[in-house]
């Protein structure tokens, strides 16, 4: 992008922010030129709100002498709308935080200058979302040692992951600038494979960004088997906000249409629309996982293009790309879709070290992260080893769930426990 297409983006983010801010028609906030002499100056943005006319000029310039020039300039305007009987405001909003001398000088002149995240904070209270957020939980994602939804800093191990676009590997940080840049990611990952940690982590990494500056957008995380029978992207902010007891639970669609958030969305494969049909049809199915994600596709076509989106869940949910790209309303301008794999040995290798396991597992058992937190909570690691694989993979598998069965029981009262032993691959558990 050009200097030129740069500054003109910025001004548009301006004057859009300014209609939320000050709580005007969408395009309430225009340009306007101010007659001067025997020339005309212009003003970046006019938004006349029901007492008040906000003057606003914008740049990306951090020399102070283009600070000198717009400020001349806003108080000339103010001065012409004072004559018309008007009350005015004067806004003066840069790129990056103002130096002290420019704020001293526009304050001398009776022009507020801010920031572009300090204007947005006007009406959205980032800090305050992401406080809230971090305490509440992400997806499945859980502690798999005590079931508690606050999960320790090192449960997450990076898992292999694919970029199925380039079919080369993508590692974490990779998808972090991605987001950061406004691209739109789509994780994809089989049950089990760390698909909700993956956002947790990605989520607690851009509120670390954005909290020291680095960027500007807030990351929002949001759990759609929360959000049923949601039909429009208002409604999942609004219970979203509702959900983390926000002071204005209504300011994060705002801030969102303004272009102040990153979204990243997990699990668009736990929503569902109500009715009464015939699954053996896929037509009907596809109807049914295209209107539980109307709000969804809202979200994505109605986002500002440089809004960040991830949006993840499980592999085998739609029954090709081409209605994945439908329901989810997803552009190939600025797509990446990412596949997640299960841990290959190093990484199982690494987490299980962490569970105080360091035994060689057996080749027919899966590496997902799920499956051996689950067998090291429930002391079942050792076990599996002894588990007879001369006989195949089948009766390896009826061991394994026969084992899973018994100690469940153990810990259920009225279960019984008791599977069937297998006497060929043919037979299953009961």
């Amino acid at each position: 992008m050009s200097k030129y297409q740069n500054d003109r983006q910025f001004e548009d983010d301006v004057r859009r922010t300014a209609d939320a801010v000050f709580e005007i028609p969408a395009g309430g906030c225009k340009s306007r030129l101010f007659k001067k002499g025997k020339s005309h100056i212009e003003i970046d943005g006019v938004a006349e709100s029901r007492y008040v006319t906000h003057l606003l000029m914008a740049t990306t310039s951090t020399k102070f002498q283009k600070v000198k020039e717009d400020v001349e300039k806003l108080v000339f305007a103010a001065s012409k709308e004072r004559q018309r009987g008007v009350a005015v405001k004067s806004w003066m909003i840069v790129e990056k935080t103002p130096e002290a001398p420019h704020t001293t000088h526009a304050r001398e002149h009776d022009v507020e200058l801010l920031s572009m995240r300090q204007f947005r904070e006007r009406f959205f209270d980032g800090r305050d979302y992401v406080m809230k957020r971090e305490h509440a939980v992400f997806g499945s994602a859980r502690d798999l040692d005590t079931e508690s939804i606050t999960v320790a800093a090192d449960e997450f191990i990076e898992p292999p992951m694919t970029n199925l676009e380039t079919r080369l590997p993508i590692a974490f940080d990779d998808l972090l600038q991605k987001v950061a840049q406004g691209f739109t990611l789509v994780l994809l990952a089989p049950f089990g494979s760390g698909k909700s940690l993956t956002v947790r982590q990605l989520w607690f990494a851009l509120r670390d960004k954005y909290l020291s500056a680095e960027i500007d957008c807030v990351p929002v995380a949001i759990n759609l088997r929360e959000h049923w029978g949601a039909q429009y992207a208002d409604e999942i902010f609004l219970r979203h906000g509702r959900s983390l007891s926000l002071h204005r639970e209504g300011d994060l669609t705002v801030a969102w249409r303004t272009g102040s958030l990153a979204l990243l969305i997990d699990g668009f494969d736990e929503v569902a629309s109500q009715g009464v049909v015939q699954i053996e049809k896929s037509e009907v199915l596809r109807e049914i996982r295209r209107t539980a994600l109307a709000g969804v596709k809202e979200m994505v076509l109605k986002s500002p293009d440089a809004t960040g989106i991830v949006l993840a869940g499980r592999d085998h949910y739609f029954d090709n790309d081409a209605e994945m790209l439908h329901a989810l309303g997803l552009r190939s301008h600025k797509l990446v879709r990412v596949r997640i794999e299960e841990f290959d040995e190093d990484r199982a290798a690494q987490y299980l070290k962490r569970k105080g396991f360091s035994s060689p597992l057996p080749d027919w058992l899966p590496r997902r992260p799920l499956l051996l937190g689950y067998l090291a909570r429930r002391q079942l690691l050792q076990d599996v080893l002894s588990i007879d694989f001369s006989q195949g993979r089948a009766r390896a598998w009826v061991d394994l769930v026969n084992l899973i069965c018994k100690r469940e029981a153990e810990h259920e009262r009225g279960c019984d426990g008791r599977g069937h032993r297998a006497s060929g691959p043919r037979d299953t558990v009961a």
